[in-house]
């Protein structure tokens, strides 16, 4: 078994109750996340919570992005 590290990555996560019922808000996210390249996008069985892996160069980006989406 070959392990790959990388450096560089950043997890930002998405928190809310039923997010994962919600149709819509994974692809709010993604639309919002426009031009930022997602490595890793993973749902908890909660189904509470999205995170996504991104550069880590491109975090406070995809952060101001999310809020305008959610909270504007």
């Amino acid at each position: 078994m070959d392990v790959t590290i990388e450096d560089g990555l950043s997890i930002v996560c998405m928190v809310g109750e039923n997010l994962g019922e919600s149709r819509s808000a994974a692809a709010r996210a993604f639309s919002a996340l426009n031009g930022i390249k997602t490595r890793m996008i993973s749902q908890g069985a909660s189904q509470l919570n999205l995170s996504l892996v991104i550069g880590a160069n491109e975090v406070t980006k995809a952060v101001e992005s999310l809020h305008r989406e959610f909270f504007a």
